[in-house]
C-alpha cells in the first residue's frame, strides 16, 4: 500500500501475513530529477569504458615531429651531417654557422630545411645543413 505524504515523497507500509512486523520505507522524489544506481557489474563496465576512450585519445593525440613529407636531396652546396648522441640542433648550429652569424637565424634555417616541427634530434637522423651564406 503507498500512502501519499506530500507532493515532493511518498511512503510504502507492508505487512507480513502474521501481522507481527511492519517494515515502513520512505522515499522523497526531487521535482524533475531522478537517482541514479548502479549495480556493481554496471559501474565496472563503465569504468573499463571510460578507461578505454582515454587510452584512444592519448594515441589519438600523440604525434610525431615529421610532417610526413620529405626534405629535397642534398644540393652541392649543403652538407648531410648523421645526428650523434648528445648532439642539439643549437650545438650543430654553433659548429656550422658562418661566422659572425646569429646562431638563433641559423637554427631557424636547419628546422625549415629539414621540414622539423621542434628542435629535438634523434641519434642517427640525417640533417641536411645548408652551407652557403645567409
Amino acid at each position: 500500500m503507498i500512502i501519499k505524504v506530500n507532493d515532493m515523497s511518498y511512503r510504502s507500509l507492508y505487512k507480513e501475513q502474521n501481522n507481527k512486523t511492519r517494515h515502513i520505507h520512505s522515499k522523497s522524489v526531487a521535482a524533475g530529477r531522478t537517482s541514479l544506481r548502479l549495480g556493481w557489474k554496471a559501474g565496472r563496465l563503465l569504468a573499463a569504458l571510460l578507461i578505454i576512450i582515454i587510452i584512444v585519445t592519448g594515441f589519438t593525440l600523440v604525434h610525431s615531429n615529421a610532417r610526413g613529407t620529405q626534405a629535397e636531396p642534398v644540393q652541392p652546396n649543403e652538407l648531410a651531417v648523421t645526428v650523434a648522441s648528445g648532439d642539439t640542433l643549437w650545438s650543430m648550429a654553433q659548429s656550422y654557422a658562418p661566422e659572425g652569424a646569429d646562431i638563433r637565424q641559423f637554427v631557424y634555417l636547419l628546422k625549415k630545411r629539414n621540414l622539423l616541427a621542434d628542435s629535438s634530434l634523434q641519434p642517427g637522423d640525417q640533417i641536411i645543413i645548408p652551407m652557403k651564406s645567409f
